[in-house]
């Protein structure tokens, strides 16, 4: 147990021993900040449920700051933000992997040696202990500041094994083309490691891989691990290449498998019959539609990917259908390093963060939202469609919610996050929605919002259309360069402009590695730069209130889209519940 200072008021944060003192601290959360430790928080003001612990023993008292409107996170739990320590307490803060941040490294090349004709295993001595996991990478930093990032492709025993890299070669790449050829035994590399949460185990359960190319690496330590591991029952890999050559370590796989009768992997090769798919077709399909027609109970596997962005996409989307629960999903994919230029301030992330976990929360929490508004129906209430909401965010695999979840209908579209509407509000046959998501995806937070017309109402149609345009004009503005002062400045003239007003409470924030809150609490709409010029992460939203003939009939339609993204389209189809949708995305970042 780790011990941080002595105190007759402590408390003992498990699953991992750290005791921590609360000294004058006014929270149990105020404490473990101050002692650096990374628990999980958010508002710190009891509404959003973030920082909950179970409390396995000893007792707690309301903290000075405690707030009269907190909520209340259930039998025999506490919102750290809300409580005190007396005496000694122990706490189980669920999910909870502190890790440690990645190290500076100067790392000795030991070997360097072809696998095929354009993939180069590159193997490093760290020259001092550094703890991986199966599933993460480093970062290779060139001298003017460019870095580029590398599966580490070994299960490591000890601290100080080497890592080994398997990189293909890129023409015109400058560390794989005009570095990586020169470097020989002895050479140095600076570099950081590790990066990226590790996979969390799953045992007794069957582990399908899919990779494409040197994704391979990305899920080769992972391979090892779940074979050293006797309650692994089964290990399949699919293994997708644009020939028969990209599979260069077919033989270590074939090695593994006659030692081993649990592994079984398959070479996925559409180059190899393009001449004639006629007479083979079946080697013209996808890695996944391999996967897929081998008749595995998608119900009770895990599966991890790694490879190009469009596999991970579709994969993910067929497995699913076929019934692999969202939260036995975990991917990787091949995102392009870049030049580490100083973040603003009001950017910065932990160490562990990676642009790949961040785009990953985005793209589940958009097709969480879509699921959600899919299983609305009219009669039911704000609280029924609440509570339905969070159900399938922790059935998708959600850790927890960073903000609380908000499903509000008609004339509650117009309340703020921080306005409670009426719970008890049900869902008419035509009707407005508004739908925000908070959750935390593998340590990654998640957040994104989405209108949704039910029925044919005229005024509610012309609402969601406004918030698009105007949402479209202030991205157009955003992708130009302009600062987040003139980006609201502009979207209130263009909302003007459509007879509607612009929510200003609504200003736009940070989202980052779990919790941004650790960064500070800044406001797109207060940013006097170009947001996203480097490691930021932003969440924009585009909120207007357009007035009918009664303030009763005020509605509110709220978008948000990153930066990279296409322009919405001016309509989408309606779904098996009437919903017109006009699609949104959040977790906004300068992402190229």
């Amino acid at each position: 147990m780790q011990v941080l200072d002595a105190s007759s008021d402590t408390f003992t944060l498990m699953p991992h021993g750290v005791r921590v003192p609360m000294a004058a601290h006014p929270s149990v959360l105020d404490a473990a900040l101050a002692a650096g430790l990374s628990v999980p928080f958010s508002c710190q003001r009891g509404a959003c449920g973030s920082c909950a612990a179970d409390c396995v023993s000893g007792d707690v008292e309301h903290a000075s700051t405690a707030s009269a409107t907190a909520i209340d996170p259930g039998p025999g739990r506490v919102l750290m933000c809300q409580v005190r320590a007396r005496g000694e307490v122990v706490l189980q803060v669920p999910d909870w992997i502190p890790q440690a941040p990645p190290q500076r490294l100067e790392m000795r090349v030991l070997a360097r040696r072809p696998l095929s004709p354009d993939v180069v295993e590159l193997v490093l001595d760290p020259g001092r202990e550094v703890e991986t996991h199966a599933g993460q990478h480093l970062r290779i930093r060139l001298p003017d500041g460019d870095h580029r990032c590398f599966s580490i492709a070994n299960r490591r025993e000890d601290p100080r094994d080497p890592l080994e890299l398997q990189i293909r070669r890129v023409p015109g790449g400058r560390f794989s083309d005009a570095l990586l050829g020169g470097l020989m035994p002895g050479a140095v590399l600076d570099a950081e490691a590790p990066f990226g949460a590790p996979a969390m185990p799953a045992p007794d359960t069957p582990l399908v891989l899919l990779a494409t190319g040197t994704g391979y690496a990305g899920v080769r330590a992972l391979l090892q691990a779940a074979l050293a591991d006797p309650a692994t029952p089964a290990v399949t890999l699919y293994w997708g290449g644009r020939h028969a050559a990209d599979h260069y370590a077919g033989d270590e796989l074939d090695a593994w498998a006659a030692a081993d009768g649990r592994l079984r992997w398959q070479a996925v090769s559409p180059e190899a019959t393009k001449g004639h798919a006629g007479e083979d077709g079946a080697l013209q399909r996808h890695v996944q539609d391999h996967a897929l027609a081998d008749g595995h109970d998608w119900s009770s596997v895990r599966v991890h990917a790694c490879g190009h962005p469009g596999m991970l996409r579709d994969a993910r989307l067929a497995l699913q259908a076929a019934g692999l629960p969202a939260a036995r999903w975990h991917a990787d994919a091949f995102v392009p390093s870049g030049r580490d230029d100083a973040p603003h301030d009001w950017e910065r992330s932990g160490p562990q963060f990676d642009l790949a976990g961040i785009v990953a929360a985005r793209e589940r929490s958009i097709v969480a939202v879509q699921d959600i508004a899919a299983l609305l129906r009219p009669g039911m209430s704000g609280e029924e469609a609440r509570l339905l909401a969070d159900e399938r965010l922790r059935a998708m695999g959600s850790q927890r919610n960073w903000h609380p979840t908000i499903v509000r209908f008609g004339e509650d579209t117009t309340c703020t996050s921080r306005e409670p509407g009426d719970p008890s509000r049900r869902l008419r046959v035509d009707d407005i929605v508004f739908i925000d998501i908070g959750p935390v995806w593998d340590g990654y937070e998640g957040d994104y919002g989405d209108t949704f017309v039910f029925g044919a109402d005229e005024a509610h149609r012309r609402c969601a259309e406004a918030a698009r345009a105007v949402f479209a004009e202030a991205r157009a503005a955003w992708v130009a360069g302009a600062s987040g002062v003139d980006l609201y400045a502009l979207a209130e003239t263009a909302a003007q402009r459509h007879g509607c007003t612009l929510v200003r409470e609504m200003a736009g924030h940070r989202v980052s590695d779990f919790p941004h809150a650790l960064y500070g609490r800044h406001k797109l709409a207060q940013a006097g730069f170009a947001p996203g010029r480097a490691s930021g992460c932003w969440r924009s939203r585009s909120a207007i209130r357009c007035g009918r003939s009664a303030p009763s009939s005020r509605t509110c339609s709220c978008v948000n889209r990153t930066r990279a993204d296409p322009p919405p389209s001016a309509s989408s189809p309606a779904t098996s519940t009437d919903t017109a949708c006009s699609r949104s995305r959040s977790s906004s970042r300068r992402a190229w």
